[in-house]
């Protein structure tokens, strides 16, 4: 996972157009969402095993939820959708 957000990274810094780095972008997104998946596995891991330790650390959390939005926008992108729609 590292290598793909790696990457991302090197190949936001090229000469891309508009499209490519919005796909770009979203493996990144997703894939920074999926280490954070993993990481979550591992500390349940670690309460099974009776040795979770809990540390204090700082976030921005409009940073994170405008992260999961924009995750939804481009899921979503081309699709309506309608609160009274029945499916």
């Amino acid at each position: 996972m590292n290598a793909i957000i790696g990457f991302t990274k090197v190949v936001l810094k090229t000469d891309l157009n508009e499209k490519q780095k919005e796909y770009i972008n979203a493996i990144k997104v997703s894939g920074d969402g999926l280490i954070v998946l993993i990481n979550d596995i591992l500390d349940l891991a670690k309460v099974d095993a009776g040795k979770m330790t809990f540390e204090k650390v700082p976030f921005k959390m409009a940073s994170s939820i405008s992260a999961m939005l924009h995750l939804f926008e481009i899921k979503n992108s081309g699709k309506e959708f309608s609160i009274n729609k029945r499916i």
